[in-house]
C-alpha cells in the first residue's frame, strides 16, 4: 500500500504547483509510514500543512494538523500536540467539516486527559458524541465512547467505563465494524467487568473475544491474553494466569523478532503482572527475571510511570528475599523517578492550562467575518511556552 502512495506522491509532486490531490496523498502517506518512520511521517505532514495553507484547503489542513498532534503526543510534546489539535478543531469548524472536527476533538481529549484536565477531556468526548449523532456516524460515535471509556478506566471510574464500552460494542455491531474493532470492544468490557468485581462475566467476555480474534492480529490477541491472565489471577487461578501471561509475552517476542511493530509499554505491563502472579505462587527466581526484563524495556523507552512500578515491585521482591540493600536502592530509585515524573507532569499541566486560556480568548473571534483573526490567535498559541511553530 505504501508503495502505491509513494508513487502517487511522486506523480503529483510538481514544482510550484501544489494541488489538493497532492495534499491528500501526503496526508495518506504520512499515516502509512508513521509506525515504522515517525520522523518521516512528521515531515510529510508538515509538507501537507504548508501546501494546504497555500491552497487554502481547510480539509487537508485539518487532517495534517490532527495527525501532527498525534505524532507530537506520542513524542511527549503535550503542549504542541494540544496546540495543533485545537487549531485542527478550529480549522475544521470554519470549513464546516464536522467529521474532521470530531477527529481533532479526539486528540484534544487525549492530551487534556494526560495533562490531568479530566473535565476538559470529557467535554471534548461529549462534543464528539454530539457531532457523531448529528451526522448519524456510528463509527465516530463508537470511537468517542471507546475513548471516553478508556478515560474513565484510567481514573478508576469502572462502572462508567463499562457503560461506555457496552455502547461501543452495540454501535460496532450495528454498523458491522471489522472484526478487530469488535473484539477490542469485547476485551474492554471484560477488563471493566473484572475491575467492578464481576469476574465470571469478565471471563466469558474475554474468552469470547479470544475465540473471535484473528491470531494474526498480534496486538489484539496478546491484549486479550493479558486480560484473561488478569481475570484468572483475580479468581485465584494462578496457573492459568501464568499460562496466559507467558503466552502473551512469547507471541509479542515472536512478533518483534519477525520485524513487526510492537507496543513496548504493553510488554512491560505484562511482565509486571506476570511477576505479581509469580510472587503469589512463591516462584522467586522467575520473579526477578520478569522484573529485570521489565526494567530493561522501561528504561529503553523511558516510560517513567512504568519505571515507578518496576522499581516498586523490585524493592518488594528484594525485601521479601531479605536483600535489604537492594530493596532500599530500588525504593530510592522509585522515589527519584516519581519526583521527576511529578515535575514533568506539573510543567505539562501548566503549559496546557496556558494554551487552553489562549484558545478561550481566541474564541471571541470565531465569526465568519473574523476567520483570519481567529487563525492569528491560534498561531500565537503555537508559539506559546516555547512550542515550535506549526
Amino acid at each position: 500500500m505504501s508503495n502505491n502512495l509513494e508513487e502517487r506522491v511522486n506523480r503529483l509532486d510538481l514544482p510550484d504547483q501544489p494541488s489538493r490531490e497532492f495534499v491528500d496523498a501526503l496526508n495518506d502517506l504520512a499515516r502509512a509510514v508513521s509506525a515504522t518512520d515517525p520522523a518521516r511521517a512528521q515531515s510529510l505532514s508538515k509538507r501537507a500543512l504548508k501546501a494546504s495553507s497555500q491552497l487554502i484547503y481547510r480539509q487537508g489542513e485539518a487532517r495534517a494538523l490532527t495527525f501532527l498532534s498525534w505524532l507530537n503526543f506520542v513524542d511527549g510534546q503535550a503542549d504542541l500536540a494540544l496546540t495543533r489539535a485545537l487549531n485542527a478543531e478550529a480549522v475544521a469548524r470554519m470549513a464546516h467539516e464536522p467529521t474532521l472536527e470530531g477527529h481533532a476533538l479526539y486528540m484534544v481529549a487525549l492530551v487534556q486527559d494526560q495533562a490531568g484536565n479530566f473535565a476538559e477531556a470529557l467535554k471534548a468526548h461529549q462534543k464528539m458524541v454530539a457531532i457523531a449523532r448529528e451526522l448519524d456516524d456510528g463509527f465516530l460515535e463508537a470511537n468517542a465512547f471507546m475513548a471516553m471509556g478508556l478515560q474513565h478506566s484510567r481514573h478508576g471510574e469502572h462502572k462508567k467505563a463499562l457503560n461506555c464500552f457496552m455502547q461501543t460494542k452495540a454501535l460496532f455491531r450495528k454498523i458491522d465494524a471489522d472484526n478487530d474493532r469488535q473484539v477490542m470492544a469485547l476485551n474492554n468490557i471484560a477488563s471493566a467487568l473484572m475491575e467492578t468485581g464481576d469476574v465470571l462475566r469478565a471471563l466469558r467476555y474475554a474468552q469470547n473475544a479470544l475465540n473471535q480474534c484473528d491470531p494474526q492480529n498480534v496486538r489484539g490477541y496478546t491484549q486479550i491474553l493479558h486480560t484473561l491472565g488478569n481475570v484468572h489471577a483475580a479468581m485465584g487461578q494462578l496457573d492459568e494466569a501464568l499460562t496466559h501471561f507467558t503466552r502473551a509475552i512469547n507471541l509479542n517476542t515472536q512478533a518483534a523478532q519477525s520485524g513487526q511493530i510492537i507496543d513496548r509499554e504493553f510488554e512491560v505491563t505484562v511482565q509486571l503482572d506476570l511477576a505479581k502472579v509469580q510472587r503469589a505462587s512463591g516462584q522467586r527466581e522467575p520473579v526477578f527475571a520478569a522484573l529485570q526484563r521489565a526494567l530493561e524495556v522501561a528504561q529503553t523507552i523511558d516510560a517513567k510511570p512504568l519505571l515507578v512500578k518496576v522499581h516498586d515491585q523490585l524493592s518488594k521482591a528484594y525485601r521479601e528475599s531479605n536483600q535489604i540493600a537492594l530493596a532500599l536502592a530500588h525504593a530510592e530509585q522509585r522515589e527519584s523517578v516519581r519526583a521527576t515524573l511529578r515535575q514533568i507532569t506539573t510543567e505539562r499541566q501548566e503549559k496546557v492550562i496556558r494554551l487552553t486560556a489562549i484558545l478561550q480568548a481566541s474564541r471571541q473571534h470565531f465569526h465568519q467575518e473574523q476567520c483570519q483573526a481567529a487563525h492569528d490567535w491560534l498561531w500565537r498559541a503555537c508559539l506559546h511556552g516555547n512550542a515550535p511553530t506549526c
